[in-house]
C-alpha cells in the first residue's frame, strides 16, 4: 500500500511525474479537514504547519538545509522552485523567481516575480557582505556536490545555457531535450525535488511530526500569514505566483510597495521564524 501511496503522490506532482489527467485525482491525498484533524473546523482551523513549528523546522537544519528552506517558509516557493535558481537572478536586493525561455524552463503558471530580500535571508544564502566577487550559477547545490560528479560546478547560466544548446541541437522531442536539461542542471550540482524532499523528511522525522505534514504546508503557512497580516490580495497572489485577474486595476496599478508589504507581514506574523534563521545561521558561525 505503501508502494502505490508513492506511486500516486509522484505520478500527481507536476515536479514529477505529471502523469494523471486533470479529472483524475489523487486518491490517497486526504483533504485538509481529515489531515488536520479539527473536527471539521476547515479553514478557520490552524494551517497543517503553524509558524512555530516552522520556526522548530528552521532550528534543526544543518548548513545545507538551511538556505532551502528558508526559501521555502519565508517566501512560499513552490517546492520545485529552488531548484531553478541562479546568483545571476539578484540584483539590488531581490531574488528573480522567472522562466528561462533558453533552457525551455517555465515556472507553474509562466509568471515571473521578484522577491523583495531581507538581510538575514540574504546572510542564509551565502551572499550577504560580498564585495570584489560575483558568484554565478546555480544559487543552491546538493549536499555533497563536487567536481567528481558535477564536472558543470560553479558554470555560469550563460554557458550552461550554451551547454544546453550545443547537447540538444538536432533533438525535436521534448522529453529528450528535457532530460538532457536535468541532466546539465546535475553536473552542475543542481538539486532535484526529489533532493529537497528527502531532507524535509528527514527532519519532519527527527521532530516527530506526522507524516501528513508536507513540503506544500510551508507555502499554505505563507500564505496564510500574508493574509492575516492585512496584505493586499494583489500582493499576495503577485508573490505566490498566481494570476492578477483580468480587471482594468490591475493592468494600470503598480506593486510598488511590495518590499514594505513583505517586511511588515514578515514581523508582525513571522517574527518566530525570522529569529529562528538568525539564531541558527550564529549558531552555525554565518
Amino acid at each position: 500500500m505503501d508502494t502505490v501511496r508513492a506511486m500516486y503522490a509522484w505520478a500527481s506532482d507536476v515536479h514529477r511525474g505529471n502523469l494523471l489527467p486533470p479529472e483524475c485525482s489523487n486518491t490517497f491525498h486526504k483533504n485538509r479537514d481529515e489531515r488536520s484533524g479539527d473536527s471539521g473546523t476547515g479553514l478557520l482551523g490552524e494551517p497543517d504547519i503553524t509558524v512555530g513549528m516552522a520556526a522548530d523546522f528552521l532550528r534543526a537544519c544543518d548548513l545545507h538545509q538551511l538556505p532551502i528552506f528558508a526559501l521555502l517558509i519565508c517566501y512560499g516557493l513552490r517546492a520545485g522552485e529552488p531548484c531553478m535558481l541562479f546568483h545571476e537572478h539578484i540584483e539590488d536586493g531581490w531574488l528573480k523567481v522567472v522562466c528561462l525561455e533558453k533552457l525551455e524552463y517555465t515556472t507553474k503558471g509562466k509568471r515571473d516575480k521578484w522577491l523583495p530580500l531581507v538581510p538575514v535571508i540574504e546572510k542564509s544564502l551565502g551572499i550577504h557582505g560580498i564585495s570584489g566577487h560575483v558568484a554565478v550559477g546555480l544559487l543552491l547545490r546538493r549536499r555533497y556536490a563536487g567536481k567528481a560528479d558535477s564536472p558543470l560546478l560553479g558554470t555560469s547560466l550563460a554557458k550552461l545555457i550554451a551547454e544546453y544548446e550545443h547537447r540538444t541541437m538536432g533533438i525535436s522531442e521534448a522529453a529528450g531535450r528535457e532530460e538532457i536539461r536535468q541532466t546539465i542542471l546535475r553536473e552542475a550540482g543542481g538539486l532535484d525535488y526529489d533532493a529537497i524532499s528527502r531532507e524535509f523528511q528527514r527532519i519532519r522525522s527527527q521532530l516527530g511530526w506526522p507524516d501528513t505534514a508536507t513540503l506544500k504546508d510551508f507555502r499554505h503557512l505563507f500564505a496564510t500569514c500574508m493574509q492575516n497580516s492585512g496584505m493586499p490580495e494583489r500582493y499576495i497572489k503577485y508573490l505566490l505566483g498566481h494570476t492578477q485577474g483580468r480587471e482594468a486595476i490591475v493592468h494600470y496599478a503598480h506593486l510598488n510597495q511590495i518590499r514594505q508589504h513583505y517586511e511588515a507581514a514578515l514581523q508582525s506574523q513571522m517574527k518566530p521564524v525570522i529569529e529562528a534563521l538568525s539564531t541558527r545561521l550564529g549558531i552555525l558561525g554565518l
